[in-house]
C-alpha cells in the first residue's frame, strides 16, 4: 500500500543502493545504474550498465519506474523493458543528500544540508533542510508542489496515509499525508536520531544512531514503541 512497491518488488529503505523488481536486481554506485537478471539466482547475469549522473546515492522502485536520488536531483527511469531502464524525467536541485520515495501521484524527497559547503556546480550552494512534495503524474515532467522545513531529514517511508520522516536530531516524525500539501503531524518520537525507516503493514523498523527500533502503527491514534536493539559503537 502507499509508497510500497507492488508484487515481486523487494522492500527496502529509502537510503538503499540496490533494489529487486521481479527478476531484476538494480544497483547504483556513484555514477552508474546497473541491471542484473536474477531469474536464475545462482547465476546472476549483468545485462546493462549506464551512467546515471554523478554522486548517485539512493534507488527506490515503484511499479514500472525507478526513482534515483542524487546530490543534484531526482532521476526517474522507466523499466517497462527491465534489462535497459530509460530515463524519462528529472527534478534538479542544489547539492544535498537526497533520498526519495514515491506513490501513484507524488514523490517525497528529503534534502539534508551537508556539513561542508556544497560545490557540486563549482560554486557554494545554499544549505537547506526540507521535505519536497513533487507531482509525478507526468513522469516526464515532475513538478515541485510544496516544501516543508525540517531539522536534518534523511530516510523516509510511506504506508497508506502515514508518512514517516527520519529527521535526525528532530526525531522520527509521523504525518497524516492524506493531503500531501497539508501534512498533519501525528506523532514525533524524539531523542533517537533516526537514519532510515521501513514501514509496512502496521510495523515500522527504524535504524537510528544508537540502535534499531520497532514501532506498531496499526492504530494511527496509538503509535507505540515495540522494541529497541541497542548498537554499541
Amino acid at each position: 500500500s502507499g509508497a510500497q512497491a507492488g508484487g515481486g518488488t523487494g522492500i527496502g529503505g529509502s537510503m538503499a543502493r540496490f533494489s529487486i523488481v521481479n527478476n531484476y536486481l538494480y544497483t547504483v554506485g556513484q555514477q552508474y545504474l546497473t541491471s542484473f537478471n536474477i531469474s536464475s539466482p545462482a547465476e546472476p547475469l549483468q545485462e546493462n550498465k549506464q551512467s546515471a549522473g554523478w554522486n548517485i546515492e539512493t534507488i527506490y522502485p515503484f511499479k514500472n519506474a525507478l526513482f534515483i536520488g542524487a546530490q543534484t536531483g531526482m532521476f526517474i527511469y522507466d523499466i517497462t523493458s527491465p534489462a535497459a531502464p530509460v530515463r524519462t524525467g528529472t527534478f534538479s536541485h542544489a547539492c544535498f543528500n537526497d533520498p526519495v520515495i514515491a506513490d501513484d501521484h507524488y514523490a517525497y524527497v528529503t534534502l539534508r544540508a551537508r556539513t561542508d559547503v556544497s560545490t557540486c556546480w563549482g560554486a557554494p550552494a545554499v544549505q537547506r533542510n526540507e521535505l519536497d512534495i513533487i507531482n509525478i503524474e507526468n513522469l516526464q515532467n515532475p513538478v515541485l508542489l510544496k516544501v516543508y522545513d525540517m531539522v536534518a531529514p534523511q530516510g523516509l517511508s510511506k504506508d497508506g496515509d502515514l508518512l514517516f520522516i527520519c529527521d535526525s536530531e528532530g526525531g522520527l516524525k509521523i504525518f497524516n499525508a492524506a493531503n500531501p500539501l497539508a501534512l498533519q503531524l501525528v506523532k514525533n518520537f524524539t531523542g533517537i536520531n533516526p537514519f532510515d525507516v521501513i514501514a509496512q503493514a502496521g510495523h515500522a523498523i527504524v535504524v537510528a544512531k544508537n540502535g534499531i527500533y520497532q514501532y506498531d502503527y496499526s492504530d494511527a491514534g496509538n503509535i507505540r514503541l515495540l522494541s529497541k536493539m541497542a548498537i554499541d559503537k
